[in-house]
């Protein structure tokens, strides 16, 4: 990735090692939501988050197949984080903090989806 000016999350897929190098980088990202997810779902009462276990699963398995199958399951699953926090937060439900980490988590499975389909079209 020979780009100097850019940013590396921004910049032109040109090889098959660009987007292997930015598919494990979003795939750090998705491990550190889902640790971060877990972490304050333990401290909040809740003994097992579901949504940070199904992350660490995807994230393991976007960074083993480099599917666009499961960048687009991110996707899913990071539109109902999205809702389901806006709901808490909207709503009477408790919690609805972690709207910021949602956005972060939709980010990152757009990117991933877009390094995906350009690492699934390159020879």
């Amino acid at each position: 990735m020979n780009n100097p000016k850019g940013n590396r999350w921004c910049s032109k897929i040109e090889s098959k090692e660009d987007a292997v190098g930015l598919i494990k980088g979003y795939s750090n990202g998705f491990l550190f939501l889902a640790a971060v997810q877990i972490v304050a779902g333990f401290l909040s009462g809740i003994y097992v988050s579901f949504d940070g276990v199904v992350l660490i699963i995807l994230a393991l398995l976007l960074r083993k197949f480099k599917s666009r199958i499961v960048s687009i399951m991110l996707l899913l699953l990071s539109i109902f984080t999205i809702v389901a926090t806006g709901i808490n937060l909207f709503g009477e439900g408790k919690g609805g903090i972690g709207i910021i980490l949602a956005g972060f988590m939709l980010w990152a499975s757009i990117g991933a989806i877009h390094v995906t389909f350009q690492y699934n079209k390159i020879k």
